[in-house]
């Protein structure tokens, strides 16, 4: 607890600024002169062992040889959430593939019987699908709702040697960090998914039928619009997103297809989502074996209070922490180092790769 005390009160020193992110290592970011022209994939599935189907998306760069992060997206969201990330990993030479979480999206849920499910499981769906597209290592983010997964992969100690980030990314918090920092609105849902988890589902049933009724009228529609303007404008103001040149109609539908998404798999899916984040998750926070645990999070996110972020950063040993004077959804405009740090660190383990094969050859 000690040391994770130490790296994050000095991060914060370093890293608290107003001018915008700066990261941890010195080295020159990737040349944006090579860039590969790129058609994201957003609807692929693959089967996995146990009969579940998995769906992803890949975004960024096609190249083969350049590094890969696996986003896990928030919630409830879904694999589209990567599309965010498509344009800077292009810039920075970085592969992206986002699988929906059970339950969300494509993806099936688990099985019913058996030991109620935890995060602790979603690092062998990981493993299967990197295996399946031929990505020995790679680094996991996991933003907000996904924050959890990311740590669960950091956790396993069959992905150590693998893993060459684990970042948490304005992510969840666990509830053991004290359920009295929730808003009265969540620890109501999350007492509603433990105790009446059918009339959780009924409602969320009812409301998704409302919203798509309502989308098709045209008052809405003008309002839909507005609303993608005005991000779009925020987002050129802090340097996150370009011109997008898709009629307004085709950006109203994504939008729309990205909020409805998640719940493709039917309203029970934000009770299942819901019990996994409010539930302990099954990790030994002390004995985490892939270091540094990265920790983004905002001063002031009202969703996941960083008091509960410094709660768990305090129990894993070698965490380290950077925060910023931003809410929930403030830290996107820092994406654009955090992913730079991501493609230097996989470059790093990388030539410690090829160094240690040197060693073992001439050994």
């Amino acid at each position: 607890m000690a040391s994770s005390r130490i790296a994050l009160t000095t991060l914060r020193a370093r890293t608290v600024t107003a001018q915008g992110y700066r990261p941890l290592t010195t080295a020159a970011s990737a040349s944006s002169s090579a860039l590969t022209p790129t058609q994201p994939s957003d609807s692929q599935t693959i089967t996995l062992p146990d009969g579940r189907t998995l769906g992803y998306a890949t975004y960024g760069s096609t190249n083969p040889t350049d590094p890969t992060l696996f986003y896990f997206h928030g919630y409830p969201s879904c694999r589209l959430e990567g599309e965010a990330l498509d344009k800077i990993a292009q810039k920075h030479g970085l592969r992206v593939v986002t699988p929906d979480r059970p339950g969300s999206g494509l993806s099936t849920l688990q099985p019913t019987t058996g030991p109620p499910p935890n995060v602790t499981d979603y690092p062998a769906d990981v493993a299967y699908l990197a295996d399946h597209l031929g990505i020995g290592k790679f680094a996991v983010i996991g933003g907000s709702g996904g924050g959890p997964s990311s740590l669960a992969c950091g956790a396993d100690p069959s992905l150590t040697k693998r893993l060459t980030t684990v970042g948490l990314f304005a992510a969840a918090p666990p509830w053991e960090a004290g359920r009295q920092h929730m808003s009265r609105g969540r620890q109501w849902l999350a007492w509603g998914v433990e105790r009446v988890p059918s009339l959780v589902a009924l409602g969320t049933s009812v409301l998704l039928s409302i919203i798509r009724f309502i989308v098709g009228r045209k008052y809405v529609q003008n309002k839909i619009d507005a609303f993608i303007e005005s991000q779009a404008a925020k987002a050129r103001a802090d340097g996150v997103g370009g011109n997008d040149a898709r009629p307004m109609s085709e950006r109203r539908e994504s939008l729309i297809r990205a909020l409805t998404e998640p719940f493709a798999q039917g309203a029970k899916s934000i009770v299942y989502q819901t019990q996994l984040l409010v539930r302990p998750w099954g990790i030994d926070y002390g004995t985490i074996p892939f270091k540094p645990v990265r920790i983004w999070h905002g001063t002031q996110d009202t969703a996941s209070p960083v008091v509960m972020m410094r709660w768990l950063a305090d129990r894993i040993p070698g965490a380290e922490m950077t925060e910023w004077d931003e809410g929930h959804f403030g830290l996107l405009k820092y994406m654009d180092g955090i992913v730079e740090e991501v493609v230097q660190k996989a470059k790093e383990a990388e030539t410690r790769d090829a160094a240690a094969a040197v060693v073992d050859k001439t050994a």
